[in-house]
């Protein structure tokens, strides 16, 4: 947990030395760009790997099969009841 906020906090200081900039006008819109890029490519796959850094536990690997049982089942209901959904779009489509 201690590790999430953290990550947290430098994705908060990004945030608002990113906001000080652009209030202040220093950033051009070339530069915003160029920055989100780099967020986008570099930093947020770099937090998403560091975050899934965990040591595996019996616990953990049970978690993780209940959310795939869940997901399963989630997925099956909303296969099983497509045609109805779509039957109801169809028959409400506004004209």
């Amino acid at each position: 947990m201690e590790d999430v906020l953290k990550e947290l906090a430098v994705l908060l200081v990004i945030s608002e030395i990113g906001a000080y900039f652009g209030r202040k006008g220093l950033l051009t819109e070339a530069c915003t760009a160029q920055l989100n890029q780099i967020v986008v490519r570099i930093a947020f796959p770099a937090l998403i790997l560091a975050s899934m850094d965990q040591a595996f536990t019996p616990e953990l690997l049970r978690n993780s099969l209940g959310l795939a049982v869940i997901s399963w089942f989630c997925f099956g209901a909303a296969i099983r009841t497509m045609p109805v959904w779509v039957w109801v779009l169809l028959r409400f489509q506004v004209r």
